[in-house]
């Protein structure tokens, strides 16, 4: 008579076994994984140390998400220094994967506002950057200040929106929380004592200095100068 053999694999508290595979779930926090971080994983054989994440380019893995957007706001940069307001489609379209969007997308002219924005996230970006990629670094730094000069000889300059494009006209009026921004970010690269100068004006106009905002930025220039101090 045929025979058998019925195994039973009792339950573990750290394993789950399907089929073959053997899984183990382990808590990792939000912030572990953006910024990164090692973890002991156990295994059937014992602990192994796993680094989340790590792509192996030696460059912190959230720094390597960030670049896809810092390389698009480098081509929104023309020629003179200027930055287009925004890349847009005329209208907004559906609820889609962006690679399936068939609207075609326009650059609007150039503003201040964006100017100053941009240069001030290059400046940043290019604190950020200098530890890990020179050479990218180095082309923020220069773009940074491309843009620099080009608010140096060009007075508000503000965003109107295209006839007919319907994504949004933002309503900023104003770009000297921009600009102050942009001088607090860049004065942390030369020390241009004529950037204090600017920033002291500034300061002493009636603007926003607690909103970390799309429309009023101040807040980020209230906490570059905080960091000033330790400078």
């Amino acid at each position: 008579a045929a025979t058998g053999v019925e195994i039973i694999v009792d339950e573990d508290e750290n394993f789950v076994r399907d089929g073959n595979d053997i899984y183990v779930e382990v808590p990792l926090s939000v912030a572990d994984a953006v910024l990164g971080c090692k973890i002991d994983v156990p295994t059937v054989y014992g602990d192994v140390e796993l680094n989340i994440p790590e792509s192996g380019n030696g460059v912190p893995d959230i720094l390597n998400e960030c670049r896809y957007e810092l390389e698009l706001i480098l081509k929104m940069q023309t020629s003179d220094g200027g930055v287009y307001h925004k890349c847009t489609s005329m209208t907004h379209t559906g609820f889609l994967m962006p690679e399936d969007d068939p609207l075609p997308f326009i650059t609007t002219p150039v503003s201040s506002i964006a100017t100053a924005d941009f240069a001030a996230t290059c400046a940043l970006a290019y604190g950020v950057y200098s530890d890990f990629d020179k050479d990218f670094a180095d082309r923020l730094k220069a773009a940074a200040f491309k843009a620099a000069k080009w608010l140096e000889v060009h007075p508000i300059l503000v965003f109107d929106e295209p006839k007919d494009c319907t994504t949004g006209g933002y309503g900023d009026l104003c770009d000297l929380d921009e600009r102050l921004w942009a001088e607090t970010e860049l004065y942390l690269i030369d020390k241009d004592v004529k950037r204090i100068n600017r920033i002291n004006i500034y300061l002493d106009m009636n603007l926003n200095f607690t909103s970390l905002g799309w429309m009023d930025v101040g807040g980020f220039a209230a906490l570059c100068v905080l960091s000033l101090c330790y400078v």
